[in-house]
């Protein structure tokens, strides 16, 4: 028997909804790991939860780096951002999901997304990727600050998996 706690979608996205907020602490410079913690007791927090966003494409690249296309080529220019995020379980007094998988995706500096035959980048998978959360709930991923395009804030895609969860139910906030 799976002795795994499974989180439900709205747990999962909740969860990852206030890491997303906390991963600003630590960019923002002079952020430490104690001040995650602390902002991590004080803000665990159920959040709205959200339909899938637009153009994810479930590449299924396992990797930390995703500025560039998986073989390495068209390398996406722009804004270096080292972005962490946590898991928690909302309902469990915040514990953190270890093995949750965190797909990120974006659009780049000039607001368009990879693999998007509308924008002419298909099969490109720049900024597309995901990472499984440690013992602590994080993944840390580097990217770019994506662009802005029409109708939307500047943002961030994500979604979190847990308990081998094939769809994606995803969020995706505003930068700060």
């Amino acid at each position: 028997m799976d002795d795994r706690h499974h989180l439900t979608r709205r747990q999962a996205i909740s969860a990852a909804g206030t890491a997303f907020l906390l991963a600003g602490i630590a960019t923002r410079g002079g952020g430490s790991e104690a001040d995650v913690a602390q902002a991590v007791s004080a803000t665990c927090t159920m959040t709205p939860e959200k339909t899938a966003g637009p153009y994810f494409v479930d590449e299924r690249l396992n990797r930390s780096d995703i500025t560039t296309n998986a073989d390495g080529s068209g390398v996406q220019s722009g804004t270096p951002l080292a972005l962490t995020m946590y898991v928690f379980d909302a309902e469990h007094d915040c514990a953190p999901v270890s093995g949750a998988q965190v797909d990120i995706w974006h659009c780049n500096a000039a607001g368009r997304y990879s693999d998007e035959a509308a924008n002419g980048t298909s099969g490109e998978t720049w900024l597309r990727g995901y990472q499984v959360t440690d013992a602590e709930g994080k993944v840390t991923l580097h990217t770019i600050w994506p662009g802005w395009y029409t109708g939307r804030a500047v943002h961030i895609h994500f979604n979190v998996r847990t308990g081998g969860l094939e769809s994606p139910r995803s969020s995706s906030s505003p930068t700060r």
